[in-house]
């Protein structure tokens, strides 16, 4: 598969190089199962913070969940529901569709961005996030091809004439 998620966050009150691993952790997570990642502090911004207008990033990483195939949404620490940027790329991701995975450490599951989540994924520790995400995108990878390759065989049935 040749997709690619966008990793949504919250910058306010986080510590950068803390944010930094972890997205280094859930993008090497969902490389592994076979998929491209998007974060915009580091492939838009190079890890700088500030420069950027809230409007103008919203409107980049709209752009990148229309093209996605799925959206994770980092809820670790304080970003959970208490964030509005992070709501609202969630909320997006939702009217178009997408395919929403939300990840928290245990034991802050902030309910409100998770409901509007189609999987969910905790942990404890920092050094399980990426096994935690590879087993959760290899698993809806090989469930999406399978599926692809369902429709597919159903489609080449029909249409003889």
């Amino acid at each position: 598969m040749t997709g690619y998620v966008v990793i949504c966050y919250a910058l306010t009150g986080e510590h950068l190089p803390a944010l930094r691993e972890r997205i280094r952790l859930i993008s090497n997570g969902i490389l592994r199962a076979g998929l491209r990642t998007y974060a915009h502090i580091r492939d838009e911004q190079q890890w700088n913070t500030g420069g950027s207008a809230p409007r103008q990033v919203l409107d980049r990483v709209f752009h990148e969940i229309a093209d996605a195939e799925a959206v994770l949404l980092d809820l670790t620490g304080d970003a959970g529901s208490k964030r509005v940027g992070l709501n609202i790329e969630a909320g997006y991701a939702k009217a178009l569709d997408k395919t929403i995975f939300a990840l928290w450490r245990v034991p802050e599951r902030p309910h409100m961005t998770t409901d509007l989540a189609d999987f969910e994924d905790s942990y404890e520790h920092d050094g399980e996030i990426e096994e935690v995400i590879y087993r959760r995108f290899a698993e809806w990878t090989t469930q999406r091809e399978a599926h692809e390759r369902r429709g597919r065989a159903v489609g080449s049935l029909g249409g003889g004439g």
